[in-house]
């Protein structure tokens, strides 16, 4: 009896060890930077998107742009994935991932013209601090203007504190509120 509770839990163990390396062995990580938009985007206007994204970097690196769906739960797979240096997203769905825990304050962007709306992307941090943490993309931005975006779905964007890439997050996010 005892040595098939030792098989038993044996086979469990190796099991258990065996899904934990076929997991992490499958995932797809880029090293590079990711932006991650989640808004319906015609097929034609995604590559030009990604045109424009390295036309107006200055960096020697590429940036890998994703679109999702806008739903609440792909953004919070995403999310818990630790993927995505920079998150565009549509308004509506900020919500389901708008926590200060887990983005980095965005107070040195604050665009002057937004600062009467910037009230609802503010949050407390754990020392009691008002700090902002989403920031909206104007209308007036070059990216929007380029691709001649309908404005149907207010975007914002949100840079996650896991972001290896900070300064460029914080870089791009700047040029796209600050209408540059």
């Amino acid at each position: 009896m005892r040595k098939h509770l030792f098989y038993k839990y044996l086979s469990i163990i190796s099991i258990s060890i065996f899904i934990v390396f076929l997991t992490t062995g499958c995932q797809n990580k880029s090293s590079g930077f990711q932006l991650f938009i989640f808004t319906n985007v015609p097929d034609e206007t995604k590559q030009q998107i990604q045109t424009l994204i390295n036309n107006h970097s200055e960096g020697e690196q590429s940036i890998e742009v994703q679109f999702h769906p806008p739903m609440y739960e792909k953004i919070v797979v995403e999310f818990v994935d630790h993927s995505g240096d920079l998150i565009l997203l549509e308004k509506e769905l900020l919500t389901s991932i708008f926590d200060p825990v887990g983005l980095l304050p965005l107070d040195q962007i604050k665009n002057e013209k937004n600062s009467a709306n910037i009230q609802e992307y503010q949050l407390k941090d754990e020392e009691g601090n008002i700090h902002i943490y989403a920031l909206p993309i104007p209308l007036e931005s070059s990216l929007l203007k380029d691709l001649n975006y309908d404005g149907s779905k207010e975007l914002v964007g949100i840079i996650p504190k896991y972001t290896k890439h900070q300064d460029d997050a914080y870089s791009i996010l700047s040029e796209l509120v600050n209408n540059k």
